[in-house]
């Protein structure tokens, strides 16, 4: 029982550790101070100084027909020269002809399709939490340029429902196709060309929007540097060369203006990933054509200029909430007049939200605007053509100062939420230090019990003196989130009041106890380095290495000496096979030796799981083994029939999900034999009862998570399963007391995880793993096996540990698990944290610091899971002994047992490491 409410307590911190990750995102992730008004063409301006004219002729449409085409994943170095006139040679020839332009454009991050459709809709800058939403689109409530030509125009759309999702009833007529079915890149982008060929047949429509999605999807599944890469180029190419010489015909026979855009919403990595803020993932190109413009631009635009240049361009007012500032280029055919005109539009527009935001009058940007519209007013008044190109350039220059000040203005953090949060994170941590880490005090509780209340006292007053949403709110989910927060820090002084503290301090006698220390010290500092924190695949690569020199001079046998070569070795070639970037996994002519690798992965599994077939019965035995390698067979199977791997089978034309689903029942039936075999030794007292039985049952989830982990992972990443479990058995036999055992597993699945191509970066998630099998898409079930995919290692270690505690005194040493568990994760978290609120205003606070933060909330949520994955097999042990007959053999069994564990000193007085 006393082990039990020790295990209680950790538990209660881990999920006290994700309550706090929670508030802490909500107070950091920042909500934008937009307005929720409409522009109108009210709002067109009617004079400048003392110069009036009429909005209506000077601010007219200047194209009577559009067509916007996003590709999603759209790199520019895709169509730009050399590449161009291989990929796109249609577009490569009217570009080179300058019968077209092409400009840079460069996306924010994050570079993801939802925030990027909301930049170039609204012209403002999106949440960073929007990559989280990205997978469940909702409706955008701002100001935005479908709306605007909706009021006016016919407008179409066809392509990635995203759009339909967020514009709902917008469009004249429309169809979506899925955007995260991955697996699918032809029929995607085949539904969108057959309504291209229907609407082209059509003369209602004045505006047509198509995203087509086909390219996002073969980055996804085979990167970059796929030749399926040209092939669809090449399809798209032929659907814009019928798109423009229709608006060609148009224009020819109605003798009006028409304008054809081209454009990425974000590029794509090498290894075909996208949501960071590399060169290749933030820089796509924009193609124009039917306007006169200047050619080529070496210098990129922003994505938000996009909804004021279509703004003006349509004859539509600005969005409201509108940051970007004009394409000035594609102007160059229209009088001097109506462009001095849109920019100052564009600039009293902008102007505003400066004002509203807080800007000062005496700021740079106000002068620049105010000396723009005195020369203006001077040039409509003396006509002097020689003076309007510095008119136009302190315009720009006006709205790119005001832009700058309105991106860092417009996010608010909510710190208050912040330092809650750190708060509570700081309590669970001291209750947990106080129970692991043995110190000498003098005994004086009073002072120790009235210095909480002070600090808790303290920090209530200046809660209730400072503004916050959810703390000075009076809504229901507000009172709510504040007497909870009040509950959990009161709960927490309790506890640290309660708590008694030993008066032995902590020593690390071994070397590799030492290694360990350092080691978790120096990860936790380094993430305060952007760099490191950007390489931190890096950092464990070295302290891993350091790990096994370690370990292999506290060796003294030949034999164990070269199992740690073994580890070295694996080593070198997991890190090798991503540290140069995954361009050449995708490569076509090394898909013959990845397939070996493959293969010989499978086969590592098999044999795994035979190793953990300690059944006794042969009938069982055989059939375990036959199952496991049915499984292993259909995953082999299902990767031929995807065309990843060829070898030796060839390829298959069998559905992938009916091979998906008959593996799912395989590897299911396999865990139920395993789980069934232990319930059968244990009622025959083949097992000790107090002993091991949980580490059968844990033995069965390690057999299930390899077999399903073996089908969601890349081809090549598959020998990396059996590597980590070879990796684990040779550990072991170094790590002496069960805090080294823990850390030492968390080490071991963190590298694995790096391994596997992990970084800290989004681009780095391989979203393909979420829609395997699948044919229609579910946000629930990819989400869950994206999630699988990602931290299949992490998970995995776990559960080896687990087999190892469970093979022990497994009662007295969970209780030391827990507690490394939590101290590990709660260091993390409170120093990431404290961190992140000092560093909340970095120049790099999204690109590199928040997609950490996000990675660190799924592991914290990773770990209450696992937590409460060891309680469910504890549950299921015990239905287990409940089912088995109790057995006089057992006393004797469980005294030889104890026998074998007097080693071990109780886990409330033994050394830390």
């Amino acid at each position: 029982m006393q082990h039990f409410k020790k295990r209680l307590l950790y538990f209660y911190c881990a999920n006290c550790a994700t309550f706090s990750m929670l508030v802490f995102l909500n107070g950091f992730f920042p909500t934008k101070n937009s307005s929720y008004l409409f522009s109108s063409f009210d709002d067109y301006p009617s004079h400048i100084d003392d110069i009036f004219f009429d909005p209506g002729k000077v601010f007219e449409a200047k194209v009577q027909k559009t067509v916007i085409v996003v590709i999603d994943a759209l790199r520019y170095d895709f169509v730009s020269e050399p590449a161009g006139s291989h990929n796109v040679p249609y577009i490569a020839s009217l570009v080179n002809q300058g019968h077209g332009c092409l400009h840079k454009m460069e996306a924010n991050s994050p570079t993801v399709t939802m925030p990027r459709i909301k930049a170039v809709t609204t012209g403002s800058v999106s949440n960073f939490i929007d990559v989280v939403m990205n997978f469940g689109s909702t409706e955008v409530h701002e100001d935005n340029i479908i709306y605007q030509l909706s009021e006016r125009y016919n407008v179409t759309f066809f392509g990635d429902d995203t759009w339909l999702k967020l514009f709902p009833n917008k469009f004249t007529r429309s169809e979506g196709t899925t955007s995260f079915y991955v697996s699918d890149y032809t029929e995607v982008d085949n539904n969108v060309t057959r309504n291209v060929v229907n609407e082209l047949e059509k003369t209602d429509w004045d505006v047509m929007i198509l995203h087509y999605l086909g390219l996002d999807h073969i980055g996804h599944l085979e990167g970059a540097e796929s030749p399926l890469i040209r092939t669809k180029l090449n399809e798209l190419d032929r659907v814009i060369s019928s798109i423009h010489n229709y608006l060609l015909n148009w224009e020819s026979l109605n003798n009006k203006t028409s304008l054809l855009l081209i454009f990425g919403d974000h590029g794509m990595r090498d290894a075909g990933g996208h949501g960071g803020a590399s060169y290749a993932e933030t820089l796509v190109p924009l193609l124009s054509f039917g306007l006169q413009c200047s050619g080529m631009k070496s210098h990129p635009i922003a994505q938000v200029d996009l909804a004021p240049t279509l703004s003006i361009l349509l004859g539509v007012p600005i969005p409201m909430n509108n940051i970007g500032r004009l394409i000035t280029d594609l102007y160059r055919s229209f009088p001097l007049k109506q462009l001095l005109y849109a920019l100052y539009y564009n600039s009293q527009q902008v102007l505003t939200q400066f004002i509203d935001n807080g800007g000062s009058l005496t700021h740079e940007s106000f002068l620049l605007y105010k000396e723009a519209v005195r020369q203006h007013t001077m040039w409509l008044k003396y006509n002097e053509t020689r003076d309007a190109a510095n008119v136009v350039r302190l315009y720009e220059n006006t709205l790119k100062t005001m832009s700058r000040y309105l991106i860092k203005s417009m996010v608010e953090f909510h710190l208050i939420e912040m330092v809650l949060a750190v708060f509570i994170l700081s309590q669970v941590t001291l209750i947990v230090v106080l129970n692991v880490i043995q110190i000498k005090v003098p005994s004086r509780k009073h002072v120790r019990n009235i210095v909480v209340i002070i600090v808790m006292i303290s920090f209530a007053c200046w809660l209730i003196d400072s503004p916050s949403t959810h703390c000075c709110s009076s809504t229901l989910s507000s009172l709510s989130f504040v007497l909870l927060s009040i509950l959990i820090a009161v709960i927490n002084c309790l506890i640290l009041m309660s708590s008694t503290i030993n008066e032995k301090y902590a020593k690390v006698e071994s070397d590799i106890g030492k290694c360990l220390a350092l080691g978790c010290f120096l990860l936790i500092i380094a993430m305060g380095s952007t760099s490191l924190i950007e390489e931190e695949q890096s950092v464990w690569y070295h302290m891993w290495a350091l790990f096994c020199a370690v370990a292999m001079l506290s060796v003294d046998k030949v034999s164990e000496l070269a199992k740690w070569m073994i580890i070295l070795v694996v080593h070198r070639l997991a890190r090798d096979l991503h540290s140069a970037g995954s361009g050449w996994l995708a490569n076509h002519d090394n898909k013959s030796h990845l397939s070996f690798i493959s293969l010989i992965g499978l086969m590592g599994v098999w044999l795994s799981c035979i190793r953990m077939n300690d059944i006794n019965s042969r009938i069982f035995s055989t059939i375990h083994s036959i199952l496991s390698g049915a499984s292993v067979i259909l995953v082999y199977v299902y990767h031929c029939s995807t065309k990843k791997i060829h070898l030796l089978l060839g390829s298959y034309d069998m559905g992938g999900k009916s091979l998906v689903n008959i593996f799912l029942v395989v590897c299911l039936v396999t865990v139920f034999v395993k789980l069934v075999t232990t319930l059968v030794r244990c009622r025959a007292d083949a097992c000790i009862k107090s002993k091991n039985s949980p580490s059968h049952v844990v033995d069965a989830f390690i057999v299930g998570w390899i077999l399903f982990c073996s089908l969601l992972l890349r081809p090549h990443n598959i020998w990396l399963l059996p590597a980590m479990l070879l990796s684990s058995e040779i550990m072991v036999s170094v790590l002496k007391d069960t805090v080294q055992l823990t850390i030492g597993y968390y080490w071991l699945g963190m590298i694995f995880y790096f391994y596997q191509g992990n970084t800290n970066s989004i681009a780095s998630i391989d979203v393909a793993a979420g829609y395997i099998g699948q044919e229609v898409y579910d946000p629930i079930i990819a989400g869950l096996m994206i999630t699988v995919h990602t931290f299949t290692f992490p998970v995995l270690s776990f559960l080896c540990l687990l087999s190892k505690i469970f093979n022990r005194d497994w009662r007295k040493e969970l209780v030391v698990l827990y507690r490394v568990e939590a101290l590990l994760l709660l260091l993390q978290l409170l120093n990431y944290t404290s961190l992140m609120i000092f560093q909340r205003y970095h120049l790099f606070i999204w690109s590199v610091f928040s997609p950490k933060l996000l990675y660190l909330s799924a592991h914290t949520l990773l770990t209450l899971i696992l937590l409460f994955i060891t309680e469910l097999v504890i549950v299921i042990n015990y239905g287990i002994e409940k089912l088995s007959p109790i057995r006089q053999t057992s006393s004797i069994n469980v005294a030889n047992a104890n026998q074998q564990h007097v080693n071990y000193v109780d886990s409330g007085n033994e050394g830390y490491l």
